[in-house]
């Protein structure tokens, strides 16, 4: 295997990952506002600080509408993930697989794309899979 071989093996790999990491965020944070819903403790929102729900851009999803979204963060300030989030909703978005331009030294990637060239969903995260966190979803009704 060339050079350029293993770089493309090693990116198709960190690319699913990265894919696989923005699912799995999705659908908890869809489980954790479900379980808000009807009253439900999760044991995520143990982990995970669920902060004030964020009003940003108008999404269309499925016939259902809002410009509410669902907040999380883990040792990140729900403060300042708020005041972050809108500049990354705003930019291009994919399907787990689009890196943002979030705050230096995070990695940021967009989440479900909701038919929306948006980035409506996504998180960002410091160092591995334990740093500092924040993610975001439409609060969908």
């Amino acid at each position: 295997m060339n050079t350029n071989d293993r770089r493309s093996h090693m990116l198709d790999k960190s690319l699913y990952a990265a894919s696989f990491t923005c699912i799995a965020l999705s659908l908890a944070l869809v489980a954790v506002a479900g379980a808000a819903a009807s009253g439900q403790r999760s044991e995520r929102t143990t982990l995970f600080t669920q902060c004030p729900p964020l009003t940003s851009m108008h999404w269309n999803i499925n016939g259902k509408s809002g410009n509410r979204y669902i907040v999380e963060t883990q040792s990140f300030s729900c403060a300042r993930a708020l005041k972050l989030i809108p500049a990354l909703i705003k930019q291009q978005g994919g399907y787990g697989d689009k890196i943002l331009r979030g705050p230096a030294g995070y990695k940021c990637l967009s989440g479900e794309r909701y038919d929306n060239p948006h980035a409506l969903a996504g998180n960002c995260r410091e160092g591995g899979y334990s740093g500092p966190f924040f993610g975001w979803t439409p609060k969908i009704s």
